[in-house]
């Protein structure tokens, strides 16, 4: 697929939902609010990182810090 975009692009694995919850957490759901919650941080945090990586890769050094 041409996109006109020619450089390299690394794309996290981000809605694995099950095997992310058990392989992680090592739980089953159905999940609790306490659960879902924990997950839902989580994620969160890598996606944070993500974006802390392209900000990085495309304007060089960036001073991020998680509110």
């Amino acid at each position: 697929m041409l996109t006109g975009y020619t450089k390299q692009l690394s794309i996290l694995p981000f809605d694995h939902r099950n095997s992310y919850i058990s392989g992680l957490f090592g739980w089953k759901e159905p999940l609790s609010v306490e659960q879902a919650l924990r997950v839902a941080e989580s994620k969160q945090i890598i996606y944070e990182g993500f974006i802390k990586v392209l900000m990085t890769r495309s304007f060089g050094s960036v001073s991020w810090s998680r509110p």
